[in-house]
């Protein structure tokens, strides 16, 4: 398609391409005659270049991505034979949310191919932010018969089966186990032999996260770092993406006793940075999350290994020693591949959040009707959270408020909305707000509920804590796993058990019987804070002391 420009043009091109000057490209094209600038191929450069320029701020760089959305859908629609343009519309449709146009092409053209790597990956990721959970696992399934899967896809497949209810933990191994045989084999003279300072006068304790950021991970984080300093020495080793790194990061560098960036490392020589250290216990902050990087401890990076927070499944790697739980989430422990060790309360503990945001009234005495409310992230609206909220939207005079604890468009929106009208709801009895730009206004929009309403099976964690905080308590469901028991760990610390489900009928049931009763709920309302705050939700002294005494046991065991 290049061709169809003037030889000056095309070297002109080459050569600017070849040095990545975009904003030179830009002004080539614009230098082009209209008809040459309607090219496909110029189309689809110019959309490159409006995507991969650097621009001062965040805003300038929103409206870049989506004038490049809208050239390289129009390139394609032009020559549909032009894959490039479709690979560029879907990669920049994840960054700006907006996947319509991008489903619809990637689909017409399966259609044609059958199978195409980049494009069945590419559905597997927006659908994951669509919500549609189970054709995220058909997607990444199909790559996995093929032979295609890399080390980021066997590691979303696994992540992803946090959000189904419709596989058993023994088969959630058996992922596991595919992404473990992936991991290459590395020759053990490569890395430096594990050692460590017996008795030392403090042991060293690592941390390794890719989320040391404003995050839920570091949320959970900070309260304990702070109190393990003086027993222990606290080194972080911090795979956060640089652009992603932010105030909480420079905040939480001054927390810990060392700080070490292995971003730019490979395995060989993280573990090596590690190793070198001389760390007694590391922790895993990241499982098959976001960025996971669990080769480090395949390799063994440090004598004691312990998964905690940032995934609470198991990561099934037998060098994985301990996942770090409570007497409530974890109740079969059959499938797990580590041992468990058991905080007394919870498994995690939250800092107190802002005492100065008040709770209002119950919101039921001003509208005469009761509001249920999610503030949790789309993708953990499940089918089955779908079908239970719409049969108790339907049966009791309500409306739902829900607002995703990440970044969600029009057509994520639309496609959950839609869910919900499948099942007979009445939208007028669904809200979503909008993303909230502080901390404050988002913990205020709290005020606007009177019952919160878990997701499952994989519950809210960090929201469940705000709700709390803010005095909206969560009908949760008991589930079977760590990541359906959240909920259930919350409200057993809180003596709510009326607000623990065993089923999905009995959740509409124990929801009608408390909303039967808007006077005791009002008074709940009142007291919930308080009451929390005194419970082992936010007493982040005692959470520390049961940690740091859990930490030295341990220690004392294994004679380090």
């Amino acid at each position: 398609m290049i061709k169809e420009l003037s030889e000056e043009n095309q070297k002109k091109i080459e050569k600017l391409v070849i040095s990545k000057n975009f904003s030179e490209i830009e002004k080539l094209i614009f230098s082009l005659k209209k008809k040459e600038q309607e090219n496909p191929f110029i189309l689809n450069l110019l959309g490159v270049c409006k995507i991969s320029k650097r621009v001062s701020n965040q805003e300038i760089a929103k409206e870049e991505a989506k004038k490049s959305q809208e050239l390289f859908k129009k390139a394609y629609e032009k020559d549909n034979n032009f894959i490039d343009a479709l690979y560029n519309l879907a990669e920049v449709s994840l960054k700006t949310l907006n996947y319509d146009d991008a489903v619809i092409y990637l689909n017409n053209h399966l259609q044609k191919v059958i199978y195409d790597f980049r494009t069945v990956f590419f559905l597997a990721r927006i659908h994951f932010h669509l919500g549609e959970i189970q054709k995220t696992i058909n997607y990444y399934n199909k790559i996995i018969e093929k032979k295609d899967a890399t080390k980021f896809i066997f590691t979303n497949h696994i992540y992803v089966y946090n959000y189904s209810n419709t596989y058993s933990q023994k088969q959630y191994n058996e992922f596991c186990k595919q992404y473990l045989e992936s991991i290459k084999k590395i020759e053990e003279n490569k890395f430096l032999k594990i050692n460590y300072e017996k008795n030392p006068k403090k042991i060293k304790i690592g941390f390794f996260s890719t989320e040391l950021r404003d995050h839920a991970v570091a949320k959970f984080l900070k309260g304990t770092i702070k109190s393990l300093n003086d027993n222990f020495e606290t080194i972080a080793f911090n795979f956060t993406n640089p652009i992603l790194q932010d105030e909480t990061t420079k905040e939480l560098k001054k927390t810990f006793t060392s700080w070490h960036n292995i971003h730019h490392l490979d395995d060989v020589a993280a573990v090596n940075l590690i190793r070198e250290k001389k760390i007694n216990i590391l922790f895993d902050l990241v499982g098959y999350s976001a960025r996971s990087r669990l080769e480090l401890f395949k390799y063994r990076s440090a004598p004691i290994q312990i998964s905690w927070i940032g995934y609470t499944n198991s990561t099934g790697i037998s060098e994985m020693d301990y996942i770090i739980a409570d007497p409530y989430v974890l109740d079969n422990k059959e499938y797990y591949s580590e041992k468990i060790l058991r905080q007394p309360n919870i498994w995690s503990c939250h800092l107190p959040l802002n005492n100065e945001i008040k709770i209002n009234e119950l919101p039921y005495k001003k509208n005469g009707f009761i509001t249920f409310g999610s503030f949790n992230n789309f993708a953990k609206i499940s089918d089955n959270t779908v079908i239970v909220w719409s049969e108790l939207l339907k049966k009791t005079k309500s409306q739902l408020i829900l607002k995703s604890s990440i970044q969600v468009q029009k057509s994520g929106i639309n496609n959950l909305l839609n869910r919900f009208k499948v099942q007979g709801v009445d939208l007028k009895k669904i809200k979503v707000l909008k993303r909230s730009k502080s901390n404050q206004t988002h913990l205020e929009c709290y005020n606007k509920i009177d019952i919160a309403l878990d997701t499952f099976p994989y519950n809210g964690a960090t929201t469940s804590f705000e709700s709390i905080w803010m005095g909206v308590p969560v009908l949760t469901i008991k589930g079977k796993t760590f990541n359906s028991r959240y909920g259930y760990s919350i409200n057993k610390n809180l003596n709510l058990d009326q607000f623990i489900a065993l089923d999905k009928n009995d959740f509409i049931k124990k929801a009608k019987l408390i909303i039967s009763n808007y006077e005791d709920l009002s008074q709940l309302r009142k007291t919930l804070r308080k009451k929390a705050l005194s419970s082992p939700l936010f007493d982040i002294k005692k959470f520390n002391e049961g940690f740091i005494k859990m930490i030295k046991k341990l220690t004392l065991e294994k004679q380090l």
